[in-house]
């Protein structure tokens, strides 16, 4: 997905900080979004927000997240269920 949707190759956004490929007027409300997640150990549903392409432009994508647990149940990150751009074309990833 990131390829396709952004532009950036195997390995390049990775060790990136996610929020250095929002668009500084979506951070806020993307940190919002993931801090409640977090304190309610849920995920999204419908999050849009502007990302940049590899080549400087924005794609505003819609996402959706589930938390991920251990065995223990605590939760340990999320993983995005779906994505879409906003033009209508979709991904799923896994």
């Amino acid at each position: 997905m990131v390829e396709s949707v952004l532009g950036y190759g195997p390995g390049e956004a990775v060790d990136q900080d996610m929020f250095g490929f929002v668009h500084g007027e979506d951070v806020r409300k993307v940190r919002t979004v993931m801090a409640r997640a977090s304190r309610e150990r849920a995920g999204w549903s419908l999050l849009v927000a502007r990302h940049r392409h590899k080549d400087g432009s924005y794609r505003s994508l819609e996402s959706n997240a589930l938390p991920i647990l251990d065995d223990s149940g605590a939760m340990i990150g999320f993983r995005a269920h779906r994505a879409t751009v906003r033009n209508d074309e979709t991904w799923s990833f896994n």
